[in-house]
């Protein structure tokens, strides 16, 4: 399945460093209020392998502060190429596109 990088948006941060962050959901479509929010993984992989990882509640921001480089944002939507300069800063919205 394809999907756009609508959402995506570019500022700069300062240092050597770079960033990637923004907002995951859960691809499970409707689900009763009264049961706990979904999790959903969100990994950071570089040159093959995981670079940084983290767990969040569905609805919830990730963010990650990494050397720049080009990097693939992979969870259950598959993966999502993201490249990132030097002293940039990257929005890239994971949005539940199951609903």
């Amino acid at each position: 399945m394809a999907l756009a990088l609508a959402g995506c948006t570019t500022a700069r941060v300062a240092g050597g460093e770079a960033e990637v962050s923004g907002t995951v959901d859960a691809c499970v479509g409707a689900y009763l209020s009264s049961a706990p929010p979904p999790k959903v993984r969100v990994e950071l992989i570089g040159d093959g392998r995981e670079v940084r990882e983290v767990t969040l509640t569905s609805g919830s921001r990730y963010r990650f502060v990494v050397p720049p480089g080009s990097y693939e944002l992979r969870g259950w939507w598959g993966e999502r190429p993201v490249t990132l300069a030097p002293g940039s800063r990257r929005t890239v919205e994971l949005r539940d596109t199951c609903k």
